[in-house]
């Protein structure tokens, strides 16, 4: 068998997958029609969203309203998979690695990393050095943990949900030294399913980087991070977006512990059926001074 024919069933399937994303995202911005609409309503004469208000008017629903996120061009990305595989094992190859997940998931997940997203997490004023402790608190699927693998001296990966937890176990194999996977809720308080993260780093002596990204329970794994904040070396970024306000208050909280602050780039949609405001601030980076 010539090693086209070896492989067809496996570009095919990756194929398909490509045009289903393709599908997948035509139907998001259609199906956002009415919620884009409200957001150009409640906006109306507002100045300080112009550019944003012009992009949903003119290309539909985008969670990133800028011409940078127009390009989602998932054809280039590489991807993957044992096609005879029962478990249909997906993975998308990022920066020479594989990351377990599927297609449609990749693609909006990568440009949440965009430079000028909102939903960076580093900048060049913020990143992580080779003795850090990376600490990526709502994992997932394992993204930004892979993408900082190389640079960090070691990463702790929470994830609460069990249905990353196999893909997660396949995408860090390769670096299983230097990575711990724990499966509990990051929260104020310490049991059987959920821990603080001052006992989790109670012995760590390294500089940490906290990536904190919980849906809306940001609140408590601050409240159980009381001694790793006031650390002299500990960096943090944490989303912003999840509930109205939380870009101010956390600003305020974070320099009133004598950290360095800055806001990501831009604002994010929402077009979930959340509240006003529509455009958030979604991305807060702090710092010892």
């Amino acid at each position: 068998m010539s090693s086209v024919g070896k492989y067809l069933p496996e570009i095919v399937d990756n194929f398909q997958a490509k045009r289903k994303t393709v599908a997948w995202w035509r139907r998001f911005k259609q199906n956002r029609v009415e919620r884009v609409q409200e957001i150009l309503d409640y906006y109306k004469g507002n100045e300080q969203f112009k550019s944003e208000m012009a992009y949903l008017k003119t290309y539909g629903a985008d969670y990133f309203p800028y011409d940078w996120a127009r390009n989602k061009n998932v054809w280039k990305i590489r991807c993957g998979g044992k096609f005879n595989n029962p478990q249909r094992e997906r993975y998308v190859i990022r920066n020479g690695k594989k990351l377990f997940l599927a297609l449609t998931s990749y693609s909006q997940l990568s440009f949440e990393q965009h430079p000028k997203s909102p939903h960076a997490y580093f900048s060049t004023e913020f990143y992580v050095e080779p003795t850090d402790c990376f600490v990526d608190i709502g994992a997932a699927e394992g993204m930004i943990s892979l993408d900082i693998i190389d640079k960090a001296e070691r990463c702790i990966l929470i994830e609460c949900n069990e249905k990353w937890h196999h893909s997660l176990r396949k995408t860090f194999e390769p670096y299983r030294d230097k990575v711990q996977i724990v499966s509990k809720y990051v929260s104020d308080k310490n049991d059987e399913n959920n821990i603080t993260l001052d006992e989790l780093l109670k012995d760590v002596k390294n500089p940490v980087v906290l990536k904190i990204d919980v849906e809306g329970m940001e609140d408590q794994v601050l409240a159980g991070a009381q001694e790793v904040l006031r650390r002299k070396d500990t960096k943090v970024a944490i989303c912003t977006y999840h509930k109205p306000g939380d870009d101010i208050r956390f600003k305020e909280y974070f320099e009133k512990l004598g950290y360095w602050t800055e806001m990501s780039e831009g604002y994010m949609t929402m077009l979930n059926g959340e509240e006003p405001p529509f455009f958030r601030k979604a991305m807060l980076r702090a710092k010892k001074k």
